[in-house]
């Protein structure tokens, strides 16, 4: 019975097409992406000075992390982590990168609303700030594309 599940893995693995070189350079760079934000993420709800002091935020943009709302956190957690699944899983070769990069683009382009939108980012944090969660979210949604694209090319399975 073993001998028949190794020569059907095989098969599938022969029938299967080749990973191109860009999926496991969008992996890499998406899994360092999502190690970026999971630091920042976790220093933020710490509230830590060291950090705030790295990145050079004053008074007006500590006081911004302090009333920040937990449900975005929690939100900015989801995102992290299915962004970072989503990369793990596309080396993995696994179909299940496409869903999960989905959840960290519809995260992302609901924490930029909110942010923008309803808690004057531009004005506090600046436009670079904003320009590059912009940048970030372009990335993310890129990457879904292709995990989609490789999905059905068969090279996720």
């Amino acid at each position: 019975m073993t001998a028949g599940l190794s020569s059907a893995a095989s098969a599938d693995a022969a029938a299967r097409p080749s990973a191109p070189w860009h999926l496991w350079l969008m992996g890499a760079v998406g899994l360092l992406l999502h190690a970026i934000a999971a630091r920042d993420l976790v220093e933020t709800v710490r509230m830590s000075q060291t950090y705030f002091a790295e990145r050079g935020y004053g008074p007006a943009q500590v006081e911004y992390f302090t009333d920040y709302p937990v449900a975005l956190h929690v939100v900015a957690g989801c995102t992290v982590v299915a962004g970072g699944a989503a990369a793990v899983l596309l080396m993995l070769r696994r179909r299940w990168a496409a869903p999960a990069a989905l959840v960290a683009v519809v995260g992302q382009l609901a924490m930029l609303a909110a942010t923008v939108g309803l808690l004057d980012r531009w004005q506090v944090l600046g436009p670079r700030s904003v320009l590059s969660e912009l940048v970030v979210a372009a990335w993310m949604v890129a990457f879904w594309l292709a995990a989609r694209h490789h999905r059905r090319r068969g090279v996720l399975r």
